[in-house]
């Protein structure tokens, strides 16, 4: 949600590793206050993200619209087992499909993604 609400700020995130994947958390919860020293008296490495926009009707209306940092998933209800969907960039309609469901990640998303899901990386 942080993303969403400061996205139109440009506000920078520090991010806290508080389990056990922490796939752009370097800080850990118990070293928060003196890494959050360090951050605020030096000049502190700040990367850049892409952030992916979206925009969900349902049925024509509009039901969600925001940026994410990591992923779009779009489950079936709990009624409903099937999601039919049209994939749009720029205005044009890239892809329609019928499933069970979808994520979208970004390129930061897509990376932990496949990490958790037991994929193997050559880094």
């Amino acid at each position: 949600m942080a993303d969403r609400a400061l996205d139109k700020f440009s506000t920078p995130l520090i991010c806290i590793n508080c389990g056990s994947w922490g796939f752009l958390t370097d800080i850990t919860s118990n070293k928060i206050e003196q890494e959050a020293v360090e951050i605020l008296t030096s000049k502190s490495l700040v990367e850049s993200r892409y952030l992916l926009g979206m925009f969900v009707t349902h049925t024509g209306q509009p039901v969600g619209r925001g940026s994410v940092l990591n992923d779009v998933a779009i489950p079936p209800g709990e009624f409903i087992r099937k999601v039919e969907f049209d994939l749009f960039t720029g205005g044009e309609c890239l892809h329609t499909q019928c499933c069970d469901g979808l994520i979208t990640p970004t390129p930061v998303g897509s990376v932990a993604y496949s990490l958790q899901s037991g994929i193997d990386h050559a880094l």
